[in-house]
């Protein structure tokens, strides 16, 4: 028999991606077996005595442990128990609970010790496990352990879409396979494919889910009026206040030592909707990669078919909604799909039983975009406007940013934040009674903190208080010239110099408005409130089409007619509770499926991801299912061995960007306005007119 710190330690070798050649020296010394008993290889030889053993030991460690003891777990095929949660990959600086796309989220799951764990969860009972391993295979050559494990994980995916609550969320994996020596036939090449998630449905139940229910109501639905995208009366003023409070957690987050005073008594002032999703830990089952492009409305269609066909769906027997996630256009073709065969297929085969649940996370990449381009400036006259991004990246030392060739989400949406962040405690300065911000938070307390708040956002972040009325003075003083010129001296072509008005100043205020809804949009979808996300969809609709990304403005239509018009009340609730994902069950770690789903993909990409001559999708597609149970037990090892150094890096300090940018802001003028022309204004102002004048 093998001996159980051998099987921790083959695990830890394979977890920190080591190559063959580790595992040879390794095996050599009896540390850990060979490559060919983890991985399954074929036509390497026959098998030694120890890799028959090892076999052997795990096929008794589950069938003498009909309880899920240790030594069943050992094998990696059914979950260890985990004492405490992983906390979630996140940045400091976003209130510490942001995540980025290039981190995980390390889980841990806490169950009974009972025969058959809880349905849904990544455990599943004995009796599968044996079932699993004595299925003989149909390769002549028994599977390695990580096959074994594949299947395991896939088993409980299966399980856990019996009952049909599951939802389903996929999106494209490209990478590139490098040839070192080309030769004929044998060159780099892009690899395009498709990687999927199912994960458990929180709250659901199959009467609410009925695929008859679902039809029966598009069929009577109204079509979408204009007032049910329009904010009413009470969900401006809901969004109003929620955009002080957002001012009030920028002063207490990176107000610095002065206002920590003040952290919890803002947190527990928190705007709460009725929508608010439940805390819950949030079950997930990777499942096998797929040599599909889904670039298409055939591959989307085919990504689909290979979802359900893995998850052993009788399509011609199913009569729930299945719910899916994925990105604005795989959404789209999945819906012009639907149309097509609407009246040509069978009901199970024209995706009329989709539900689509939108992918929170791309709309955020698309609003940051959209914003950094309103707001950018122009790069031949940064000197003459002060208030623009760009001048703001010259400020803070950045590297230049070309708006043809964006550079990553983190890069566009970290200087939006902190130019807000800046602007934020400068608007302070100016509505507080004392010299300097120290001294004011000496002696303020939390009610005044909250009036001053307000005042920010009142005077410095509404349009239609000072933006309208400059626009107003300045459009006047542009009548008044033209019709004298006319009149006086019709020949005279020299550009008009306005004297009113004050452009730096309407673009600061518009930017400041636009850069508090992402905020505050980012901020609802980590605190999980769906009540706050679908107020703010409804200003991100107009935002969408002002800021060229219409395709995001008719997608976002589309989530509202459903949720107004379309949907029933019982699947309208489900989704609204399932279209963000917990990993960890913390407070404060919700996030979007389809960023879930990117997690996934960077870690496949980058660390299980076979190299060389090894790097196939049939490799994809086996260490793909295991994704999260490999991630989860590396914590463990290095918990065990004492080398863990923690999920979370610290962030960055942002105090001195912040004074060096609000230093930049600061300019004496009377009024307390610099009456300044730009040249180039940013898209804020004429974005602003075009929608007035439309």
């Amino acid at each position: 028999m093998v001996s159980y710190g051998r099987i921790r330690y083959q695990r830890a070798v394979g977890l920190i991606s080591a190559q063959r050649q580790v595992f040879s020296v390794l095996s050599h010394f009896g540390i850990c077996s060979s490559y060919t008993t983890v991985t399954g290889s074929e036509g390497r030889g026959p098998k030694s005595g120890d890799d028959k053993n090892q076999d052997a030991s795990i096929a008794d460690a589950v069938h003498q442990n009909p309880r899920g003891t240790q030594a069943s777990r050992d094998t990696g095929l059914i979950d260890e128990d985990e004492d405490s949660e992983d906390e979630d990959d996140s940045d400091d600086e976003d209130y510490e609970y942001e995540s980025d796309i290039e981190s995980g989220d390390e889980s841990g799951d806490e169950k009974d010790d009972d025969d058959e764990v809880e349905e849904g969860s990544l455990s599943y009972s004995t009796g599968m496990a044996e079932n699993m391993l004595d299925k003989p295979s149909r390769r002549r050559h028994p599977g390695g352990l990580l096959e074994r494990l594949s299947q395991a994980c896939l088993a409980a995916a299966r399980h856990a879409a019996m009952n049909g609550l599951v939802g389903h969320v996929y999106d494209n994996i490209n990478f590139l396979l490098k040839i070192a020596e080309q030769i004929l036939g044998r060159k780099d090449n892009q690899q395009n494919g498709t990687c999927a998630t199912v994960y458990q449905l929180f709250g659901a139940t199959a009467e609410d889910m009925k695929t008859s229910d679902l039809i029966d109501s598009m069929q009577s639905a109204s079509p979408l009026q204009f007032e049910d995208f329009l904010l009413t009366e009470d969900e401006t003023q809901a969004l109003k206040t929620r955009l002080k409070h957002t001012v009030l957690r920028i002063i207490v987050t990176f107000g610095g030592e002065a206002f920590e005073k003040f952290q919890e008594a803002v947190m527990d002032l928190t705007p709460v909707t009725e929508e608010k999703i439940p805390l819950h830990k949030t079950e997930i089952f990777p499942l096998a990669a797929m040599n599909i492009d889904e670039s298409s409305t055939a591959g989307n269609a085919e990504v689909v078919d290979n979802i359900l066909q893995q998850l052993n769906v009788d399509r011609e027997k199913e009569t729930l909604v299945k719910i899916l996630t994925g990105d604005q256009l795989s959404i789209s073709r999945l819906r012009s799909l639907a149309i097509i065969r609407a009246g040509h297929e069978p009901l199970n085969h024209s995706y009329l039983f989709a539900g689509y649940s939108p992918g929170f996370f791309h709309y955020q990449m698309a609003i940051t975009a959209g914003t950094l381009e309103t707001h950018w400036g122009d790069n031949s006259s940064w000197v003459h406007d002060p208030g623009s991004l760009h001048f703001h990246n010259k400020v803070l030392d950045r590297k230049p940013i070309v708006l043809t060739s964006m550079p990553p989400y983190r890069t566009c949406r970290d200087l939006i934040f902190v130019s807000l962040y800046a602007r934020v405690f400068h608007c302070l300065e100016k509505v507080n009674p004392y010299d300097n911000l120290d001294e004011y938070a000496k002696h303020a307390s939390i009610e005044d903190l909250q009036e001053h708040a307000s005042q920010i956002v009142d005077q410095f972040a509404d349009p239609a208080v000072v933006v309208h009325k400059l626009r107003e003075e300045r459009r006047k003083e542009a009548d008044v010239h033209n019709n004298s010129s006319a009149t006086d001296n019709p020949d005279d072509e020299s550009e008009f110099k306005p004297t009113t008005g004050d452009d730096v100043f309407t673009n600061a205020i518009l930017f400041m408005r636009d850069a508090l809804v992402l905020r505050e949009f980012n901020d609802a979808i980590k605190d999980g409130d769906s009540g706050r996300i679908v107020t703010v969809l409804k200003f991100l609709a107009f935002a969408f089409r002002g800021n060229k990304h219409p395709r995001y403005a008719h997608e976002t239509l589309h989530l509202l007619h459903n949720l107004v018009c379309v949907w029933p009340d019982g699947l309208k609730k489900i989704i609204m509770n399932n279209w963000l994902a917990n990993p960890t069950g913390l407070a404060h770690a919700w996030v979007p499926i389809d960023l879930l789903q990117e997690h996934m993909n960077f870690w496949i990409k980058r660390i299980y991801k076979a190299h060389g001559s090894n790097a196939s999708w049939e490799w994809l597609a086996k260490v793909s299912p295991c994704i999260n149970i490999l991630r989860r037990l590396a914590t463990h090892i290095n918990q065990d061995i004492g080398s863990r150094q923690g999920s979370k890096h610290h962030a960055p300090d942002l105090t001195v960007d912040i004074c060096v940018l609000k230093e930049s802001l600061h300019v004496d003028a009377p009024d307390g306005l610099l009456n300044a022309e730009v040249t180039h204004p940013t898209m804020g102002v004429l974005q602003e007119e075009d929608t007035t004048q439309g």
